[in-house]
Order: C-alpha cells, then sequence, then structure tokens
C-alpha cells in the first residue's frame, strides 16, 4: 500500500526515471550528480517521483524482461497493448513523447518503465508481486475468509483462492491470481474499484459483486448496483442468454465495456462470452458458497464433480462416461461432500468408495476390481 498523498506528475515520473537509470550506471560526474541533487530539491514532486521509481527498480531488478512484462500485464492487463508491441522494455522510452531522450545502458529499462509504465501505474496502481506495500489474502482448500480493507469494503474469499490488494489515491485494484471472491464495496466516486481477473477488468464504485476465476473462465454476478466489465474477448461475439427470469440485453460499448446490473451474470472464457439476467433464487444459489452450502439444479454428475474438486480435500474419480453423465440435482455441505456423495448412492446406481486420498464414484454394472486403486 503506497502512502502517497498526492498526484505525481506525469514529467516527474519520467525524469526521476532518467535519474535514476543514470545514477545507476554508476559513472555520474560532479556536475550530473550536483545537478540530479538540485533536480531532487528543486520540488516534493521530484522526490516523491524518484522513491516510487526507485522501489519499482527493487521489484524488476532481478528478473528478465519476458517475466517483468509478465508481472507488468498481470496487475495492469489494460497495458497489454502498449507492451506487447515492444521487443524489450527499454525500447518503449523511444516510443513515449514525453521524454526529451532515451536511456540504453545496462540500466535503460528503467527510464522505459518510467516513461512509458510508471506514468500509469504509479500514479493509480501500485506493483503487486513482490511489492512489499501490497497486502496478499488466501485461502486452503475448503476454508473460507473474510477480509475489511482500509476503505472499510469487505471482501470474502472462497475455497483455494488468491488475490492482492493495492490502494493509491486515484484507484483502488485487486488481483484475483485464482479462486472465488465475494466483494462488498464501500463507496468512494473519487476511487473506483477494480477487480483485476486475468484478462478481464471489472470495475465498481459502490456495490457488490462475485468474481470467479477458474482456469481460462471467469463469472461476474452482481447482487447490487451496477458494474463495468471489460475483457479482451468482448473484440468478438456476446450473447445474451436467458435465464430463468429473462434474457439480457447487453451490448459492448464503444470503450470494449459492459455494463452489468443487479441479477446479471457474465460468463467469459475461450469459447465466447455469454450474459444472462437471473432469478433471485438463481443469484441466491450462486451465493451459496459464502454459508458453507452449494446448490445444483439438473447439471451432470461429471460437471458437479469439477466444483467438488475444489472444496474437496481428496481427488475425485469417475470411473466410466456413464457414471459422469447422470443428471443430478440437491444441496450439499461443502464441509461433509462425502456425505453428499454417499447419498448418491440411495438415488442413482453407482457405488462410492473412499480411500485415503481419493473417492472413487463407478456404475455398480461395471466389473472393475477397485481394491487395487
Amino acid at each position: 500500500m503506497t502512502d502517497k498523498k498526492t498526484h505525481i506528475p506525469d514529467r516527474a515520473l519520467a525524469e526521476a526515471g532518467q535519474w535514476l537509470a543514470r545514477e545507476l550506471e554508476g559513472n555520474m560526474s560532479r556536475t550530473e550528480r550536483a545537478d540530479f541533487e538540485a533536480w531532487v530539491d528543486a520540488y516534493p514532486d521530484h522526490q516523491d517521483a524518484y522513491i516510487e521509481t526507485h522501489k519499482t527498480s527493487i521489484l524488476f531488478s532481478n528478473q528478465a524482461t519476458k517475466e517483468g512484462r509478465q508481472q507488468l500485464v498481470e496487475a495492469a492487463p489494460e497495458l497489454r497493448p502498449l507492451i506487447d508491441e515492444c521487443e524489450d522494455l527499454s525500447t518503449l522510452a523511444s516510443k513515449n513523447s514525453r521524454l526529451p531522450f532515451a536511456l540504453g545502458g545496462k540500466y535503460g529499462w528503467i527510464s522505459a518503465i518510467a516513461a512509458c509504465l510508471l506514468v500509469v501505474l504509479v500514479s493509480g496502481v501500485i506493483f503487486f508481486g513482490n511489492d512489499p506495500f501490497a497486502n496478499h489474502y488466501s485461502t486452503e482448500v475448503g476454508e473460507l475468509q473474510t477480509v475489511m480493507l482500509e476503505d472499510g469494503s469487505i471482501i470474502t474469499l472462497n475455497t483455494d483462492t488468491s488475490l492482492s490488494v493495492a490502494f493509491s489515491d486515484t484507484e483502488r485494484r485487486i488481483l484475483l491470481k485464482h479462486g472465488e471472491a465475494f466483494f462488498d464495496v464501500a463507496k468512494d466516486k473519487d476511487r473506483p474499484f477494480k477487480v483485476v481477473a486475468g484478462k478481464d477488468i471489472v470495475q465498481a464504485v459502490g456495490t457488490a459483486f462475485n468474481v470467479k476465476k477458474r482456469a481460462d473462465t471467469t463469472k461476474v454476478t452482481v447482487t447490487e448496483g451496477v458494474v463495468e466489465v471489460k475483457s479482451e474477448p468482448f473484440l468478438g461475439a456476446l450473447t445474451n442468454k436467458a435465464g430463468t427470469n429473462k434474457a439480457s440485453t447487453n451490448k459492448v460499448g464503444p470503450s470494449g465495456t459492459i455494463s452489468l446490473a443487479v441479477g446479471e451474470n457474465l460468463t467469459i472464457s475461450a469459447a465466447g462470452t455469454q450474459n444472462a439476467v437471473l432469478s433471485p433464487l438463481e443469484v441466491e444459489c450462486i451465493m451459496a458458497w459464502r454459508t458453507g452450502m452449494l446448490h445444483f439444479n439438473g447439471i451432470t454428475l461429471s460437471n458437479v464433480v469439477k466444483e467438488l474438486q475444489y472444496y474437496a480435500h481428496k481427488e475425485i474419480i469417475l470411473t466410466d462416461e456413464a457414471v459422469g453423465e447422470l443428471v443430478v440435482g440437491g444441496s450439499l455441505n461443502t464441509h461433509n461432500i462425502s456425505a453428499f456423495l454417499k447419498g448418491l448412492e440411495l438415488t442413482f446406481q453407482i457405488k462410492v468408495i473412499e480411500r485415503d486420498t481419493v473417492i472413487i464414484l463407478s456404475t455398480i454394472t461395471r466389473q472393475t476390481d477397485l481394491s487395487s486403486i
């Protein structure tokens, strides 16, 4: 988290990057050293800019160019077009008209970052990853955690979830690395609340919403207020899928964003983007994980198992396709998954065998020796 209280001008950040790169080269002349000290003392903004630039240099000094680019994109995916068009971070400096010259050499990349990225990131985003000024929260399998942030916002983390929090004077940014979380956002019109999940950015001011990031799929469900979602897949088609309530009529806006209201559910994956307006009951089912419950209605057992695996400490194995294609429904306590699976034996022709590290589900008619599994 940053203790910066005022906005640092773009020009000051760019100049700070130049001076730091020159200083790290280690061969500054007396005249240059005097000019540098005079620059630092000239305005308070210069000292703040130098400190923030130095923090960034520490973060990236031990990382290869490719790793540095990846971390930047992870924290701020909206910068991907700028970063992707450059073969090396040091070439970014020549693309920024703010700089009177570009530094090369061993530390030229610092000047490049300051010129083209710190202008955006330090002014509104504090780096994640190794940044000691960011707060990190995570849960183990089967664990729930609720945290209150300094602005009064509340985050509830579901099982096997990891996220980082960084606040600045211009925005509040959350990096959801994986898992699921519910965000009850305190109102602050001057600092939008952004959740970054892969290539997707969910933005709100004061509202409540759920974000679920599993593999290459992101799902956003709004329970209060309005949020905006921006994602690269929006460049393709958007399918407005009908829920049990009604179909959404959302369209991708000119800036590549979609606005979601209460009850809307957006799914973004490699297969495409779908949006639906859910009934209050459907929303309640999605949010049930916060009370340790899961609700299923008319879905295949294979899909149920995929979801249960995020809560189970043991691997769940389906021995054949037939058992996975069974359509099931019901509710379960995430702290007692074995009881739910055992209950399936009373309804379907399946056998549940629990070992030390696995739970095996098989059709009763399957002639397989499971004793060795």
